[in-house]
């Protein structure tokens, strides 16, 4: 990365976090950061959930052949989803992405977890949900899963690490949480709360409306290569 920074007339990263993070290995590289987006003519919010008081269903989706998205849904089958459970007893886990090995299959075998290989409408499947959980434990960036489901209207609960470069607020525009206990309680309680459901899901969305629409990015982006390869 660091040569490829050198050689080259301008870079850019998806995120602060990044950029000062490169301009401390070259302070003098050029470099910009255009965040990553969604497309809110795909993703569009829902204008209430169906049956809240059946509908129990929490989603993490994303490509499982992507290691920070396995160890993720691993970490929360094995030590939050039985804390929901003892919460909410009809509760479930909806896991879908592509590529899921025999690991992350396996877990479909577990009572109220579902796994779920590519789906051609996403969309769909998240506006499904109560919920979505992202509790990642490693990974940089930004992470468009988190995009998608808040422009579909669904309020998310999400670790530290997953949350910061949207620079999301805790318990404005998601529950954010790194304790175990603490995430399946706040899971339960957007499983449980439908005024309070409904609100956070709007606040995130109209925080990320204009700041992560996908053709402000690109006219972004079509500026700063006018500008630099012109």
């Amino acid at each position: 990365e660091k040569n490829a920074i050198n050689v080259a007339r301008h870079t850019i990263v998806t995120t602060k976090i990044e950029r000062d993070h490169f301009l401390k290995i070259i302070p003098k590289a050029r470099i910009s950061v255009i965040s990553n987006g969604v497309d809110f003519s795909k993703f569009k919010t829902r204008r209430r959930i169906s049956n809240f008081e059946k509908n129990k269903q929490i989603i993490f989706f994303g490509k499982m052949d992507y290691f920070p998205n396995k160890l993720a849904v691993l970490h929360f089958v094995k030590k939050i989803f039985p804390q929901i459970q003892k919460l909410i007893p009809n509760v479930k886990f909806n896991i879908v992405g592509a590529n899921p090995d025999n690991e992350i299959k396996k877990l479909g075998l577990i009572d109220s977890v579902t796994v779920k290989d590519f789906i051609e409408d996403i969309a769909t499947e998240i506006k499904n949900s109560a919920v979505a959980a992202f509790p990642l434990i490693v990974g940089t960036g930004i992470q468009n899963k988190m995009l998608e489901a808040i422009a579909c209207g669904v309020p998310i609960v999400c670790s530290a690490l997953a949350a910061r470069p949207l620079n999301l607020i805790d318990g404005q525009h998601a529950f954010i949480c790194d304790n175990n206990e603490k995430f399946a309680l706040r899971l339960a309680i957007l499983l449980s709360d439908e005024r309070l459901n409904s609100t956070m899901a709007k606040s995130a969305y109209n925080f990320i409306k204009n700041r992560y629409d996908w053709d402000t990015k690109a006219a972004k982006l079509e500026k700063l290569y006018t500008r630099h390869l012109t």
